[in-house]
């Protein structure tokens, strides 16, 4: 053999073991799917717990009013979600249309003004929904407290969640 086909042939085994390595710690990895959910779980139920705590302490609330403002919340962002899919359909729509040669004007004008009522009801839903929300609120401190906390959350730089965006 010649020197070159040796080389070649330390090359092809090393590429072979290397591909065996990544094969085991994939499969070993894809065994472990379920425990790093649960993890994952833990996680997110151990921040849901914190936030919580903080919230009911910021506000003084107590555990009955939380679970009300969670279902409302829940509620909430169930009917906000409805109308997001709906604008978003209509945005890849108006998409698509951008990216046709004859594009049409009477199509592009009614998804607009289909996407500016679905907002318009995202925006009546959000202020129904934070008179409810204000409404579980026992005493006027408590009211102030939750206008102060969802000023603070409107008010968040763009790149964080977005207020009147559902769950995506």
């Amino acid at each position: 053999m010649s020197r070159s086909c040796k080389i070649c042939w330390i090359i092809l085994a090393v590429f072979f073991v290397g591909n065996l390595v990544v094969l085991s710690l994939w499969l070993t990895n894809s065994g472990n799917s379920s425990q790093t959910g649960q993890l994952e779980n833990k996680n997110k139920e151990k921040i849901k717990a914190q936030w919580k705590q903080r919230f009911m302490q910021k506000l003084e609330l107590d555990d009955a009013q939380f679970d009300e403002f969670e279902r409302l919340r829940n509620e909430h962002l169930k009917d906000v979600f409805i109308y997001q899919k709906q604008i978003d359909s209509l945005k890849e729509g108006l998409m698509n249309q951008t990216f046709t040669k004859s594009s049409d004007s009477a199509v592009v004008h009614d998804n607009i003004n289909s996407i500016a009522e679905l907002q318009k009801e995202i925006e009546f839903l959000n202020f129904n929904h934070y008179r409810k929300v204000r409404s579980v609120c026992r005493n006027e401190d408590q009211r102030e407290k939750l206008d102060q906390t969802f000023r603070h959350w409107m008010e968040k730089p763009p790149g964080r969640h977005r207020r009147g965006r559902g769950p995506r």
